[in-house]
């Protein structure tokens, strides 16, 4: 939209030339098993950057968005299992440490071997993922669209902001709104799991897309990015749980098929059923708890008219409250995203050891 538009131009290079510099920066340090925080940085980057593409797909050359954006989703999902492997087990020794109960020790302590014989196995993918990018060479080519746009803005000095500029910010952020307010409903039922999961993602979405705004609409978007975040906060909490249900489950199932086809019973398995149930307990009292803050927190936003106020605001706005940032118009979103994994994806299944 609005390629034409210098200032629109300048917003889009500032943004997704910003968010490669951090993507390179995270990429670079993957190698090491042991830096988990790499990891979680460069799926969050890469998901800020498949948001900045397609608020600004226009600015670029046609067709190439589509393909910079599937790439950069298939880095995100490499890197996916990885990464919540590493919470899982960090979780799981969190649990060790805390537990008094004996009997739930070896259910869990077997749990934690596979995550752990899982994770090992999944490093060279992480290996291949720090590379992708090089070798699909988009890297190169959003740096040198970029350096275009970049080039050709500078040399006619446009404003931060301009009528475009509000008027597709606007849209933009409403437009995501929208697509949260629908889904909404789907708090008032506990046990619309696959509504709540698009919800996270359609409040994802408002939020990514604030952030890249937030300097054209000063101070009117902060609270509102405030609230997006906690309520993503809350929702990847509730699908946390509730894939830990589904991975026990089958966790269980392995095990007690493992067991009976090495020892041709079921007895040995019995000592693992106490940490599996100490598990399965702790993480549905952890839903229901989660699920009622979510439920509070929602009806307080409600009752505080909070995104009407966030629509009459944006409305309200006009060009020039913009035109007095002298700094470029990039977000200080990435320093160090708050560590909130997407655990146990639909894809994610113990598995026997090799």
């Amino acid at each position: 939209m609005a390629p034409s538009d210098l200032s629109w131009q300048r917003l889009a290079a500032a943004y997704i030339y910003r968010q490669l510099n951090i993507l390179q920066d995270h990429l670079s340090n993957l190698s090491n098993r042991d830096a988990m925080e790499p990891l979680h940085q460069v799926r969050v980057t890469s998901r800020r950057l498949r948001a900045g593409l397609r608020v600004f797909e226009g600015c670029f050359a046609a067709g190439k968005v589509r393909i910079w954006c599937k790439t950069l989703r298939k880095l995100t999902r490499r890197l996916g299992e990885a990464r919540d492997l590493d919470i899982a087990i960090s979780y799981l020794d969190d649990v060790l440490n805390r537990l008094e109960d004996k009997a739930c020790r070896p259910g869990i302590k077997r749990l934690r071997l596979r995550l752990d014989q899982q994770r090992q196995a999944s490093q060279s993918h992480v290996d291949k993922a720090a590379t992708l990018l090089d070798r699909k060479g988009v890297l190169d080519e959003m740096l040198s669209e970029v350096g275009r746009i970049r080039y050709g803005t500078r040399r006619h000095h446009p404003p931060v902001s301009s009528d475009v500029v509000v008027q597709q910010g606007r849209k933009k952020i409403l437009e995501r709104l929208a697509d949260v307010k629908i889904l909404a409903g789907s708090l008032r039922h506990s046990d619309a799991i696959e509504e709540h999961h698009q919800m996270r993602i359609a409040i994802k979405g408002l939020r990514y897309t604030m952030e890249i705004f937030r300097r054209i609409f000063p101070k009117r978007l902060e609270r509102s990015i405030k609230d997006a975040r906690k309520l993503q906060t809350l929702l990847g909490d509730l699908h946390d749980a509730d894939m830990w249900r589904d991975v026990l489950n089958r966790f269980s199932q392995d095990e007690r098929e493992r067991t009976e086809a090495y020892f041709g019973h079921v007895r040995s398995y019995n000592r693992l059923r106490g940490g599996i149930n100490y598990l399965l307990q702790e993480q549905l009292h952890r839903r229901q708890t989660i699920f009622e803050k979510l439920q509070r927190y929602w009806e307080h936003l409600e009752n505080e008219h909070t995104w009407e106020a966030l629509e009459e605001s944006l409305r309200a706005s006009v060009v020039n409250e913009a035109k007095s940032e002298k700094v470029s118009p990039t977000s200080p979103e990435n320093k160090n995203e708050q560590k909130r994994p997407d655990l146990w994806p639909d894809s994610l299944r113990i598995k026997p050891a090799s």
